[in-house]
């Protein structure tokens, strides 16, 4: 498994190295620090981390460590800049963190308009690391109705460390035609689960129709969706027989090739 990962970010940044940025495009991309921003391997069960969640202590040389560690070590010996976190770091320090105080993450991208957050080397920092858990994504997008501030206000009703759903990372980024999107790492999927971050953006709409002149929720959320996968679809992939698995990589791969079509 590391052999590949590091195979795929290996080929992708020679392959985005190729490319001709286009400076006509918006400034409403997603922060980033790197070519390849960011490798996560996670674990599928609590057990095989090695982590006990219970009081939040954090076991030595985890598979998942270990695995990033590796793919670390071939990503520099690539010339890449890389940062450890988790199970990898050897003070568990968590991605949060890497990014904020060891990179321009939260500088970059459609986070900041002054260009100081710009990739200036050319494969630039890849983050890598092993979460204690798996970490789910899920993104709310808003309307052109919505402002910053409104967005601001939803990022705040969700993110943990603003007294929202335990376990919910969440930043207010910016989207084309004047939309705007809150994305969020679920941290705990098991508790600060989409359903609930879903559950908590409708409770705030509603207070916004009741304190506005908006008619609807759907005046001001467009969609939820979630980015990459769960815990439970990769085990139904590695349930899946040979024949079954040939199936799905050729999907995967079409899916991949329209998405690609589509930048």
């Amino acid at each position: 498994m590391a052999a590949v990962a590091t195979e795929i970010a290996k080929n992708s940044i020679d392959g985005l190295l190729l490319l001709t940025p286009d400076e006509s495009m918006e400034k409403s991309r997603h922060p980033f620090v790197g070519l390849v921003d960011h490798i996560a391997v996670m674990p599928l069960f609590d057990g095989e981390s090695g982590n006990d969640l219970s009081n939040n202590t954090l076991s030595k040389n985890t598979p998942n460590g270990q695995t990033a560690t590796f793919i670390g070590s071939q990503l520099r010996d690539a010339g890449v800049q890389v940062l450890l976190y988790g199970n990898a770091h050897p003070d568990r320090t968590p991605l949060a963190d890497v990014r904020r105080y060891r990179t321009n993450f939260f500088l970059s991208g459609g986070l900041d308009t002054s260009g100081e957050g710009e990739l200036r080397d050319p494969k630039g920092v890849a983050t890598v690391g092993a979460p204690p858990t798996f970490v789910e994504n899920f993104n709310i997008r808003l309307t052109a109705n919505c402002d910053r501030s409104m967005a601001r206000s939803l990022t705040k009703m969700l993110r943990e460390r603003d007294g929202g759903l335990l376990g919910v990372e969440g930043l207010t980024l910016p989207y084309s035609n004047n939309r705007t999107e809150i994305a969020c790492n679920l941290l705990r999927p098991d508790v600060g689960s989409a359903d609930a971050i879903t559950e908590r953006a409708h409770q705030w709409a509603l207070e916004q129709v009741e304190s506005s002149s908006f008619e609807g929720t759907e005046d001001l959320i467009e969609t939820g969706y979630r980015v990459g996968t769960t815990a439970e679809q990769c085990l139904q992939v590695l349930s899946l027989s040979s024949a079954e698995l040939k199936i799905h990589d050729v999907q995967v791969k079409t899916r991949l090739t329209g998405f690609l079509g589509l930048l």
